[in-house]
């Protein structure tokens, strides 16, 4: 799809879900803090926040809205669903993975995924339900900072098989258990 010059990539929210941006979000008087690093499993104060709008919890965590970081839903005890928009520094990079499973489960869940940069190595772990009543996505998320890639990516699957690729670059990828690595758009 091509898109006119300027033209939002963002996809549009169903009705009922508030999009907030995690840095103008306050509850109270106190500041929700986000995670300085791109693809953070966690905010800092997403409890408080979700307790004082009278909420369930965090519902879900995704890249909503398709920008390569991880954003988070809170859903509401009878009101609307608020969406917290994790809006990064301009020049940060994140690598994202979809894997695939074929003698794997084909959600690869509990495929353990090492991204390692001269920063330090990240490590996550494909799973399903993160809370009651809820489901986050499946993709991976690793921050490379400024980095343009990663060094080296090692997924060790369910099945026991092994891969590993090299000088990553900075995207969205999906990988077939047993094939490479593919660009996703």
């Amino acid at each position: 799809m091509v898109l006119p010059a300027g033209a939002d990539r963002r996809p549009q929210f169903p009705r009922g879900i508030e999009a907030h941006s995690a840095r103008e979000c306050r509850a109270g008087s106190q500041r929700v803090a986000q995670s300085a690093t791109v693809g953070a499993r966690t905010v800092r104060g997403v409890r408080q926040v979700a307790e004082r709008i009278g909420g369930r919890g965090v519902r879900g965590q995704g890249d909503f809205d398709r920008d390569g970081d991880v954003d988070i839903l809170i859903t509401t005890n009878q009101g609307p669903a608020y969406l917290y928009r994790n809006d990064v520094a301009p020049g940060q990079r994140s690598l994202r993975l979809k894997l695939v499973g074929t003698k794997s489960n084909r959600d690869a869940v509990g495929a353990v995924v090492r991204v390692s940069t001269p920063d330090g190595t990240q490590s996550r772990m494909v799973r399903t339900g993160s809370s009651y009543l809820s489901q986050s996505e499946l993709a991976l998320t690793f921050g490379l900072g400024r980095r343009d890639a990663a060094l080296r990516v090692v997924m060790e699957w369910p099945s026991g098989r092994t891969q590993e690729f090299k000088d990553v670059r900075a995207g969205m990828y999906e990988c077939v258990e047993g094939a490479g690595l593919v660009l996703r758009p």
